[in-house]
């Protein structure tokens, strides 16, 4: 199938396809409005917490600062990322369900399973400044949009999201106040080390003064001790600082690389400080220079100012660190606490229905090509040029009820489109107006094409002599070219005027006729001749399939009252009450054929195997006269046949030799005159003002 053919089934199937986008798209979203669950989300936002610094050895030694600081994460976006993972924890989860009782509202007895289904309606977002958004989406049941779970659902998820913001706070206390602990015990421990250790250095020096007495230090040697006292104080207390972080912190993390950068230093200044080396300030004595009663009794007197330093400065820690213990300080700090919303995050009611429009606008248009594809290959196509006029109507009726599909072809020049318009709506029907002397396109296959495009009647191609040329010209060149491309079979209507003005009588097929092609009426007959000549050469150069039909007289319902045959004019007169006008002296024969028995006998040849011209007429030969009288006694009128001079060219006789149609088609007409004429006649009744 082309982009043609598929714009072809969009412009001719529009209507339904937007009554039945639009026409469903109300409905779903009516539907989708009262019975659709309504999602309420809130959402609460966090700042970040606060950098924390290690506290610098300075601080320590003077009591500002404490172990538990080096325990943090050292950044506050990481702490920010931990409390978006405790958030996320299903042990917070299952602490919100308790609290709000949330089983019922998950439909399960299961607390793991509601924790599940919990975890997948919150989200949890850390911004690159470390700001924590924490949001949740819950939905009413269905139709709760009428109901009382509304109110409660949109109260409830701003009281949840707070209190999920609640509980990470308790857990970071709880993680606080663990760390606290821990802490307190190891620097617990540390204390009663370093007392046992100072204990021990102060009997040492009470001994040795009391076996030495008094032992005086020089003011140089003097500080020499305090500075040898405070460097080695730094190093216990930093080595017991690295010990302790050790507990929450690798050797590779930064705070203990720096700790353990700096410990190196002050055991390098102690080093060169205890060999005696000199260093930038020159005024520190080694030891190795003074007496050995001196350098014990400074090493003593040193030991316990280090014990003493480290001791003080153990004991204040532990009182912080059980002060930590025990109290409780809010670790979140909230910008934004949730609150009630407003109006409901779902279901988006105009989206949802513009998808589903656009959805259904392309699912119609796939299912009308579906069966348009499905009906091609089950029905076969037939494209009938001409078909809103008298013979062509009723041909778009007989294939439609023969079970194909129809493609009527028509300018309307002199067809009308009431001879079609009960067709309309059928899906197996379709109308394109188009000159067909103009290029012809015809979406999807094509089996078959009935060429009667063309005016028909006197009056038509007397006034249209151009129009009637071209039609069969170049309007048959453009549908055998159609029939050419499609490869499909191509029946030519043609007319028992190519035998012109006869002088063999009954025709047949094999009479060549006698035409006057400069007379008036020669417009016809030759364009007619012409249509036959072209048809036989692509059927001989081309090889399409071909048929040719020669149409003698008929009449039926769908004639014009006004088209200037003899029946219509005949019978107009006689219902208006006028005198009935022969040309003539009313001598000359005609065959009359009633409209049904011709498509019948069009229909056969068709479907047969012979390309050859087959008459189709009924030989039932009457003069115009007996005609005419006929039509008076069926309708009762008063008119009188009146006489007028004879057309130019006009034919003597007209009787066709069906011999042909009996033997290869086994047609022959059914419907008496007198019976046809009474159904034309009663149409005629009902079409007259």
């Amino acid at each position: 199938m082309t982009y043609h053919d598929i714009l072809n089934i969009l412009i001719f199937n529009r209507k339904q396809i937007l009554t039945v986008t639009i026409i469903s798209s109300i409905i779903f979203g009516l539907l989708h409005f009262i019975v659709s669950p309504v999602s309420y989300s809130a959402e609460v936002t966090v700042l970040p917490p606060s950098d924390e610094e290690p506290a610098s050895l300075s601080n320590l030694l003077a009591g500002g600062g404490d172990i538990s600081s080096f325990l943090s994460l050292g950044g506050s976006r990481a702490n920010s990322l931990l409390n978006a993972e405790i958030l996320k924890s299903r042990s917070v989860a299952e602490a919100v369900i308790d609290t709000f009782k949330l089983l019922d509202y998950f439909d399960t007895d299961d607390i793991h399973v509601a924790a599940s289904k919990l975890q997948k309606i919150i989200s949890v977002e850390v911004t690159k400044e470390g700001i924590l958004k924490f949001s949740i989406e819950m939905e009413t049941p269905y139709f709760g949009r009428f109901t009382k779970s509304n109110d409660l659902i949109k109260k409830n998820v701003a009281l949840i999201a707070n209190k999920f913001v609640e509980i990470l706070d308790k857990v970071n206390n709880e993680k606080v106040n663990i760390k606290a602990k821990s802490s307190r015990i190891f620097v617990e421990k540390q204390v009663a080390e370093i007392k046992t250790k100072l204990d021990s250095s102060e009997q040492k020096l009470k001994e040795f003064q009391q076996q030495y007495k008094t032992v005086s230090l020089n003011d140089q040697l003097s500080a020499a001790i305090e500075n040898a006292a405070k460097l080695k104080s730094e190093i216990v207390t930093t080595e017991i600082q690295i010990s302790s972080l050790k507990f929450s912190l690798s050797d590779e993390s930064q705070t203990i690389q720096n700790l353990n950068k700096k410990l190196g230093i002050l055991k390098q200044q102690y080093q060169k400080f205890d060999s005696g080396e000199k260093g930038e300030t020159d005024y520190l004595p080694a030891f190795s220079e003074v007496p050995d009663i001196i350098k014990t009794y400074a090493e003593l007197t040193r030991d316990v100012k280090i014990f003493n330093e480290v001791y003080l400065f153990l004991q204040k820690q532990y009182f912080k660190e059980t002060i930590q213990e025990n109290k409780t300080v809010s670790t979140v700090q909230v910008l934004d606490p949730a609150v009630v919303p407003f109006k409901s995050s779902g279901p988006k009611l105009v989206l949802d229905t513009i998808v589903f429009a656009i959805i259904m606008f392309l699912l119609t248009i796939l299912i009308n090509i579906y069966k348009e594809k499905n009906r091609a290959k089950m029905k076969k196509t037939v494209v009938i040029t001409g078909g809103a006029g008298f013979l062509g109507s009723h041909l778009c009726d007989k294939m439609i009820a023969e079970g194909y599909r129809v493609i009527c072809v028509d300018n309307l020049l002199t067809g009308n489109v009431r001879n079609i318009e009960h067709l309309f709506g059928n899906e197996d029907f379709t109308f394109i107006k188009h000159d067909i002397t103009n290029f012809i396109h015809v979406p999807g296959e094509v089996h078959y094409i009935l060429h009667f495009a063309s005016p028909a009647s006197p009056i038509d191609y007397l006034k249209l002599p151009i129009q009637t040329l071209k039609v069969g010209s170049l309007g048959t060149h453009k549908v055998l070219g159609l029939a050419k491309e499609k490869k499909a079979r191509i029946l030519l209507a043609s007319t028992s005027e190519v035998y012109g003005d006869p002088v063999v009588h009954p025709q047949r097929e094999d009479y060549w006729g006698n035409v006057n092609p400069i007379g008036p009426r020669g417009v016809y007959d030759e364009a007619k001749r012409f249509a036959e000549a072209m048809t036989m050469a692509y059927n001989r150069y081309h090889h399409v399939e071909t048929r040719i039909v020669r149409i003698f007289n008929t009449y039926g319902p769908r004639m014009r009252l006004n088209d200037g045959r003899a029946l219509p004019a005949f019978v107009s007169q006689a219902l208006n009450g006028e005198d009935i006008t022969v040309f003539g002296d009313g001598s000359q024969t005609r065959s009359f054929c009633y409209v049904s028995d011709l498509v019948d006998g069009i229909y056969k040849l068709l479907l047969s195997d012979t390309s050859d011209p087959i008459n189709i007429g009924n030989p039932a030969e009457i003069t115009i006269k007996q005609f005419a009288e006929e039509v008076i006694k069926i309708t009762n009128a008063n008119s009188k046949i009146i006489y007028h001079p004879l057309p130019e060219d006009d034919p003597k006789v007209r009787q066709p030799d069906i011999t042909k149609a009996k033997a290869i088609l086994g047609w022959e007409p059914k419907v008496d005159r007198a019976e046809g004429l009474r159904i034309t006649i009663d149409y005629f009744k009902s079409i007259v003002k």
